[in-house]
């Protein structure tokens, strides 16, 4: 039995209301465009919405994208982060909070 494993690179996303149907639009455009990027698995971006969170006026989303290894999330980090972090809108940075963290998915093979 042998284990295969991709990285899950999870986005947090609070987004106030007002800002909801401009944000989706952009964030719609930012995940093609992530989507080109080496190592990330095209087609299988996934956005969840909290349906549970505690502010109604703030929309809460993650964004998982699928990494096919570690190495290929580490050369993102490294190249291309700070590159498309920088490409949301100057007057949304103070008004979203973001978080982040890696998973990784086992898929046994047996």
């Amino acid at each position: 039995m042998s284990v295969k494993s991709k990285i899950s690179y999870e986005v947090n996303i609070v987004v106030p209301k007002s800002l909801q149907a401009a944000f989706i639009k952009w964030l719609d455009e930012h995940i093609s465009e992530m989507e080109e990027l080496d190592g990330i698995l095209e087609k299988e971006t996934k956005v969840f919405e909290n349906i549970y969170f505690e502010d109604q006026e703030k929309l809460s989303l993650s964004v998982h994208y699928q990494f096919d290894s570690e190495e290929s999330l580490e050369q993102y980090l490294q190249n291309d982060a700070d590159k498309m972090r920088g490409k949301l809108p100057e007057e949304w940075r103070n008004q979203l909070n973001f978080t982040r963290r890696f998973l990784k998915k086992l898929e046994l093979d047996v």
